[in-house]
């Protein structure tokens, strides 16, 4: 996947399907809770999560070059000082990976927790009006929108770096070079990552408000008057 469009896949993609099962309320073992909307929670998650390894694993392509010339010199010299150095500054790198990848995938858990909390009691005795939950995802739909056009406009300013990393790795694809452009590109990505993972919770909780706010739903059959005899 192009470096570019990494960031704006894995929750945005998913975060409208939250508002099929309607309001939310706080999430609690002595009350169950919607299980459409826990499996959505879930299946966010797992999409964080999936998009947080995808990028330890950019950034650990960046190490390799560390690593392969950290084996070579160690293979040469096992106790020089150039060894020591050279493993050192790969140890460093897949760590600085490694750290990143828990620091996301704590973001990821406290995400889930939130759209946990969010999700409605199970078997609402009243459903909400329709057409409230339809407006309210229409809402929800175009904010998501607004939510993947920022992060487009965010990105416009890496499109030299992504190309020069596109344009080095094609002809030199295990090269120092190589990687240094990687992660200048993945550095300048992230943020518009982050901020793309901002928005989209905001989108999901403004809905889920707005959901929770809607009338219960007219029931035709209680309403309707039997004709006269």
């Amino acid at each position: 996947m192009p470096l570019k469009r990494f960031f704006l896949t894995g929750l945005a993609a998913i975060a409208l399907s939250l508002f099929v099962v309607g309001p939310a309320a706080a999430q609690d073992e002595r009350q169950p809770k919607d299980r459409a909307c826990v499996l959505d929670c879930r299946e966010v998650h797992a999409r964080c999560t999936h998009a947080a390894q995808t990028t330890a694993r950019l950034c650990l392509r960046g190490c390799e070059d560390l690593v392969a010339k950290a084996r070579e010199i160690c293979a040469e010299a096992p106790d020089s000082e150039d060894c020591a150095a050279a493993r050192a500054e790969a140890v460093a790198c897949v760590r600085s990976c490694r750290e990143t990848l828990r620091r996301d995938l704590r973001l990821c858990m406290a995400d889930a927790k939130d759209c946990l909390g969010l999700c409605p009691d199970a078997q609402l005795p009243v459903p909400a009006d329709p057409l409230c939950l339809r407006e309210c995802r229409r809402q929800t739909s175009a904010c998501l929108e607004r939510a993947r056009a920022a992060a487009r406009e965010c990105a416009e300013p890496c499109d030299d770096l992504v190309a020069k990393a596109r344009r080095v790795c094609a002809a030199a694809p295990r090269s120092d070079e190589c990687a240094q452009a990687r992660r200048e590109a993945t550095a300048c990505l992230q943020p518009c990552r982050a901020q793309l993972a901002s928005h989209t919770r905001q989108c999901v909780a403004n809905g889920q408000r707005c959901a929770a706010s809607c009338p219960p739903a007219v029931d035709d059959a209680n309403t309707s008057t039997r004709p006269s005899r």
